[in-house]
């Protein structure tokens, strides 16, 4: 799968099925190597992702390596804090 290709997943579903895509989508997005194309696919994905706190705490830990403290990092960062005070 070609790395522009993240951009257009459907996230709430794809995460329900695949066995193990945590992994998957941390591997896959370590070797993207392309800080724009990184925070283009985490800007789309923090609108798109619903309200998966699995998700949302996979890209907080280890998807924002290159973003924190940019707008898209604080998104990410808010958005979470959001879901876990929910799930209180």
């Amino acid at each position: 799968m070609h790395a522009n290709t993240f951009g257009t997943l459907k996230l709430a579903t794809q995460t329900n099925y695949a066995r193990c895509w945590d992994d998957h989508l941390q591997m896959a997005f370590y070797f993207i190597n392309d800080v724009d194309l990184e925070a283009s696919l985490l800007r789309r994905w923090v609108v798109t992702f619903g309200n998966d706190l699995r998700f949302a705490e996979l890209v907080v830990s280890y998807l924002i390596r290159h973003q924190y403290g940019t707008e898209v990092g604080d998104a990410w960062t808010q958005k979470t804090h959001s879901l876990l005070n929910q799930h209180e």
